[in-house]
């Protein structure tokens, strides 16, 4: 019985065998599968055996006479082995050892999400199902036993010899197929311990400080190239605004250049046609008066011939009329004068408000000149240093003197705006000024063509009184010769005759038309008086109106050297301006050289920078490597599953035969009684079994102390990590200036919570206490019943199934430990359901399953050929199940 000493640990390790050694002996299997077609995980055990090491019965003494070839290589039909993965993994073979322990990592291992807790409980409810269909399945072993004939097993002896032998020869070359599928365990397990081994460990712990290492560069890069491209916008909007400056001085140069000179030139020609035109009106003016001289001692001689002609001229003065048509006139001509002086004055208050301005101007650029030279400095200051602490803080005094530029530049093209503005002003107002100039020329034209028209008036009123003259003349001469002829009447009248009377009707009727001729002379002459006055007050009015002319003249001369004053001050400031502009234009270059410069800098910076980049993609492409040898284990792990599903098949194939190797346990069973004997040297044989039993329950034990243990690891780790994080957002809250208090309390609230889990754990271990001998005896199996071959099948189709479920209860189980650990916490309390098993049964069950198990036992050979027969291509895909050791 050497075979039955090797254990998972080694071959017999004294450790594990002395501990618990007063304790009952048990091997209990609990499997979860989906129920045929359902996908529903379901916990079932598979029956425990009990050896009763009492003395042995007169059947066992007589049993033990008989030839018992099996008994090294197999001592029960399903014999289960706890190995380190943490399955329960059936073994047919002892011969078969188990992998060795493997350690998985499972620090890393993400916490259990609900969906796992939901599926946890569903294996819990499945679990406490399989208990019933424990105590159906003994009951219909008792039921076959009992239904059972000893004439049909007679018959069936010599068949059942045959068959022995062939099984022997299978059961040869079922142990050369383990032999090759351990030493194909050995490299896969031996290639695990590579995978899951310290040292990669240590290259994923490496994996994680490159990738933080790698995310802090990408970081600072992102901050880098913010800062750049910041810096980039600024020294592109300093270009812009300089250009913009540039093309506004030369703008306003050209401009004012020209608009300038065009008006000096204007200015001029009209001062020189101004006084042109004044010299004309000036002679035209002497000559005029020379001729008033002469028409007024004229009129003077014909004062006295006309006085008898004052009462008409004094009724009906008309002159007043002309006055007042002429006095709006000056008034207007008074109007406009008041109007050009208060343009003057206007014009003089913005020019001492652009000089003022212009000083302002002047003193803000010498300041932008310290500050932009102040920030050059800082600029050399922050690329010699190299600490990111006074990087960050010089970029953050550029960004604050980059804003300060910015804001006097936005100032500076506001009063630059202003400017213009006040010189568009001024530009239409010289504009308005030229159009009244204009329209003063063009009046005093129109007061030279008036005056031409009196002029000719004036030749037509001497020509209208020459005429009246040689009229009054005439009308003299004509009255003289009258003068006589009274004379002559007297001499003659004496001497009457009729000629004399028809002489004197003639001259009085010549008398009397001359009267009549004198009367309209004398109405003509009074006519004549009446415009000869108009004429004079015309001509009083036009003097006056030329003395005026010449006031508004020498007025204009004032105004006009006035204006050719300001444009002479305003070509000095222009000049001024430009010196000025053309000095700032000097110190744009500087600053504009200066740019460039920390432009150089910049790119050499994104030169490193990309320098940075390649060094962080060489680590993701490592880190994709990685992943993808991640995904081909997977892959494999995939494989193996298809592998699993077509064996299954195959043990489907196997237990079609099973039928057949049926009907011969039923004609077994006539030989019943002759296998009594070989009872006691199975007995014998369960001894050693049961303590094999004790080691894997001790080891089972330290199974569950060690997973308790690495589990207060994973939260120790846990623990580490938080308190890592959260001095990590402290430094950077140092730092950056970024608030993490939140983040740092909730790190804090999850360290609290792991170290109350970590005491639960504690208490737990504390707690925890092996099962009893007395109760586990209890439920241990010491007889097996003989049944009919219909009940038989029904029993094989729950073994398969259940064998199956077994397989996929493991497999969920340390996948779920492989998210997360912690979920051995929410495994169900074996304690509990083994107590409620061993309550359900009672004694009577207990008793016919104590019976079942004496008449199995002549039946074990045969059992254990057909059972390894239909297993056979599982036991590969049970071996290479992960390690997980279940807890108690």
């Amino acid at each position: 019985m050497d075979n039955y000493n090797s254990s998972p640990y080694g071959h017999g390790s004294p450790s594990m065998s002395q501990q618990n050694n007063d304790h009952g002996i048990e091997n209990s299997i609990y499997s979860s599968v989906s129920s045929s077609g359902a996908g529903k995980f379901s916990p079932q055990p598979i029956i425990h055996n009990h050896v009763n090491r009492s003395s042995p019965s007169p059947a066992n003494q007589h049993a033990r006479n008989y030839p018992y070839e099996m008994s090294t290589s197999s001592a029960s039909p399903i014999q289960m082995t706890e190995n380190n993965y943490g399955n329960s993994t059936p073994y047919m073979n002892q011969n078969h050892h188990p992998p060795p322990p493997q350690h998985n990592n499972y620090s890393t291992s993400p916490p259990l999400s609900p969906h796992h807790h939901q599926h946890l409980d569903q294996l819990h409810n499945h679990h406490n199902h399989s208990i019933d269909m424990i105590n159906s399945h003994a009951n219909s072993y008792h039921s076959i036993y009992n239904s059972t004939t000893p004439s049909y097993q007679s018959n069936q002896y010599g068949q059942l010899m045959e068959t022995l032998g062939v099984l022997k020869a299978e059961n040869e070359n079922l142990r050369k197929e383990i032999k090759l599928k351990d030493s194909k365990l050995a490299a896969t397990v031996n290639s695990i311990k590579t995978f899951w081994s310290p040292e990669l460990k240590k290259e994923s712990m490496i994996k994680r400080e490159e990738v933080e290492k790698s995310e802090l560069l990408k970081d600072r890069f992102k901050m880098i190239m913010e800062e750049s491209q910041n810096r980039a916008e600024i020294i592109q909007d300093l270009h812009k605004e300089l250009k913009m400056q540039k093309q506004i001085n030369n703008r306003l140069q050209e401009s004012q250049s020209n608009e300038r000179s065009e008006e000096l030139k204007m200015l001029q020609s009209d001062k020189e046609q101004m006084i042109k035109d004044m010299l004309l009106l000036s002679n035209k003016l002497g000559e005029l008066e020379n001729e008033n001289s002469k028409l007024q001692e004229k009129l003077e001689l014909r004062d006295v011939c006309i006085e008898n002609l004052r009462h008409f001229l004094d009724r009906k003065v008309t002159t007043f009329n002309d006055a007042a048509k002429v006095m709006p006139k000056l008034k207007q001509l008074e109007v406009y004068v008041a109007k050009t002086d208060r343009e003057n004055m206007l014009l003089e208050q913005e020019l001492k408000e652009r000089n003022s301005r212009i000083d302002l101007l002047q003193k803000q650029i010498d300041q932008l000149k310290d500050q932009s030279n102040g920030s050059q400095n800082g600029s050399q200051s922050s690329n010699m240093s190299d600490d990111p602490s006074d990087d960050k803080k010089q970029v953050e005094i550029f960004k604050s003197h980059s804003k300060f530029m910015k804001a006097k530049l936005e100032a500076a093209r506001a009063e630059l705006n202003q400017k213009q503005a006040a010189l568009q002003s001024a530009e239409a107002k010289l504009e308005m000024l030229s159009v009244r100039e204009s329209n003063l020329s063009q009046h005093i034209t129109v007061l030279q063509e008036s005056i031409k028209s009196k002029k000719e008036e004036n030749s037509l009123l001497q020509a209208d009184l020459e005429a009246v003259q040689a009229k009054i003349k005439v009308i003299e001469k004509e009255n003289q010769v009258q003068q006589p002829q009274p004379i002559l009447v007297e001499n003659t009248s004496p001497s009457f005759s009729p000629e004399k009377a028809s002489e004197e009707l003639n001259v009085q009727y010549r008398l009397n038309h001359l009267q009549m001729t004198v009367k309209e002379k004398d109405e003509e002459i009074i006519k004549l008086e009446s415009t000869i006055k108009e004429k004079l007050a015309n001509v009083k009015s036009i003097t006056a109106e030329k003395e005026k002319i010449e006031q508004e003249y020498s007025n204009q001369v004032t105004t006009i050297n006035r204006l050719q004053a300001q444009v002479q001050a305003l070509t000095e400031e222009l000049t001024r301006m430009k010196q000025t502009n053309s000095n700032h234009f000097g110190e744009n270059k500087q600053e504009i050289q200066k740019s460039a410069a920390t432009i150089l800098e910049m790119e050499n910076y994104q030169q490193k920078i990309k320098e940075f980049q390649v060094l962080i993609d060489a680590k993701s492409n490592r880190i994709q490597e990685l992943e993808t040898a991640l995904e081909d284990s997977k892959r494999i792990r995939q494989d193996h599953d298809f592998e699993f599903k077509s064996e299954m098949e195959s043990i489907d194939k196997k237990l079609q035969e099973l039928e057949y190797f049926k009907k011969a346990a039923d004609e077994q069973r006539e030989q019943c009684n002759k296998y009594k004997e070989k009872n006691f040297r199975l007995e014998n044989g369960l001894d050693e079994q049961e303590k094999i039993h004790y080691r894997l329950k001790n080891e089972l034990n330290e199974q569950i102390q060690l997973t308790m243990k690495l589990s207060q690891d994973v939260l120790l780790s846990n623990i580490s990590e938080k308190d890592h994080k959260a001095s990590t957002l402290e430094l950077s809250s140092k730092y950056q200036g970024v608030d993490h208090r939140p983040d740092i309390e909730l790190l804090q609230n999850k360290k609290q919570e792991l170290i109350e889990e970590l005491k639960l754990q504690a208490q737990r271990k504390m707690h925890m206490m092996p099962f009893k001998q007395e109760e586990a005896k209890k439920f241990f199996i010491d007889e097996y019943v003989d049944y009919d071959e219909a009940q038989i099948t029904k029993d094989m189709d729950n073994l398969k199934q259940y064998g199956i479920k077994l397989y996929q209860y493991i497999h969920t189980i340390q996948h779920l430990v492989k998210i997360d650990p912690a979920s051995l916490h929410h495994l169900p309390d074996l304690q509990s359901n083994y107590n409620q098993l061993v309550n359900s049964l009672d004694n009577h069950a207990i008793q016919n399953l104590r019976e079942v198990r004496r008449t199995v036992n002549n039946l074990h050979t045969v059992a254990m050929l057909i059972l390894r027969q239909s297993i056979d291509t599982d036991l590969s895909a049970l071996e290479d199940a992960p390690e997980f050791p279940l807890p108690e």
